[in-house]
């Protein structure tokens, strides 16, 4: 499954875990592992502002 993000700020997104109980990983838009070995009920994902000016899509 894939999902996609764009963040306006720094922070962190907290999400269901769509298979609880089995290990997840996140990568981000360049393939880097952010978040792994994870399987709980939900899963908080520390996303990053790319640049560009705040609450504006780049």
């Amino acid at each position: 499954m894939a999902v996609a993000d764009e963040a306006c700020a720094n922070g962190d997104i907290t999400v269901r875990n769509p298979w609880p109980g089995q290990n997840v990983m996140v990568v981000d838009g360049s393939g880097a592992t952010v978040l792994s070995g994870r399987n709980g009920a939900t899963l908080t994902i520390p996303a990053r502002r790319r640049g560009g000016p705040p609450g504006r899509r780049n």
